[in-house]
């Protein structure tokens, strides 16, 4: 917030109104709460964090509010894109990135709990918007492709999530990762019989996938299947860096054998 530095031509006042009604407001709002200072001089390339010398408290109820305004204009120096081009939300600094991020310490493990339950809806909410976006304007990307399927998995939405590992199937098909993203995907959408193709797919590309053998012995378990099953169980490497979180190889077999 201010004090800004002066700008030099702008030191006219008589008849001149550089502030638009929002800005005023933003000003009225800051003097309501005491003036605090920030940054006098902030720059766009300084993407850091600015941290309270002594901590506060933020009661129950408490509304943070922050208001950017952006100049995208040719007479802007710091514009890192001339002549001017439409401004899009994206991850680059010649995108619209403002973000508010506020780091904060609860009382408590219990208000940590109820906090991140309220905000991680939001925030998983708000980056897909900003994915689909970024996917509208540039479809042949698969970075974005995953990363926006795997939000919509995080979020419970599995349809959609399948929609995106789908697309990075189609623009990369000799990815057995894409595969067996596309695989997994399609399990939690309830599609178990397209899942049984891509898990193989992957398979067919990276024979030693340990997590392809793993998921589809799963899924093979899963409807009945318990003798091949058994086979992908077996042939699934044990290795730590893919296993992780899951049943180890000699677990594994020991289910399936339950089902013979």
């Amino acid at each position: 917030m201010p004090p800004w530095k002066s700008e030099p031509g702008y030191g006219e006042f008589i008849g001149h109104r550089p502030l638009t009604d929002a800005e005023i407001a933003v000003m009225q709002q800051w003097v309501a709460d005491g003036a605090p200072e920030g940054s006098k001089d902030w720059d766009f390339r300084w993407q850091h964090v600015y941290r309270y010398v002594t901590p506060f408290a933020l009661p129950k109820g408490t509304t943070l509010a922050m208001r950017y305004t952006y100049d995208n204009s040719a007479e802007n120096p710091r514009n890192p894109q001339q002549p001017p081009r439409r401004v899009l939300w994206g991850q680059w600094s010649k995108d619209e990135m403002g973000d508010l991020w506020i780091q904060v310490l609860t009382r408590d493990d219990r208000d940590l709990q109820i906090l991140n339950a309220a905000y991680r809806p939001k925030m998983i909410a708000e980056d897909i918007v900003g994915y689909e976006t970024m996917i509208r304007e540039d479809p042949s990307r698969v970075q974005l492709h995953d990363d926006v399927a795997a939000l919509y998995l995080d979020a419970g939405r599995a349809k959609e999530g399948a929609a995106h590992f789908e697309a990075s199937v189609r623009l990369k098909p000799e990815s057995s990762a894409a595969h067996y993203n596309f695989a997994t995907a399609l399990t939690l959408a309830g599609r178990v019989d397209e899942a049984i193709g891509q898990y193989q797919q992957a398979l067919q590309i990276k024979p030693d996938y340990a997590l392809a053998h793993n998921n589809l012995g799963s899924v093979l378990l899963r409807i009945g299947n318990p003798v091949q099953a058994l086979q992908h169980f077996r042939s699934a490497p044990t290795r730590p860096d893919e296993c992780r979180g899951s049943l180890q190889r000699g677990q594994r077999v020991s289910l399936a054998r339950q089902f013979l």
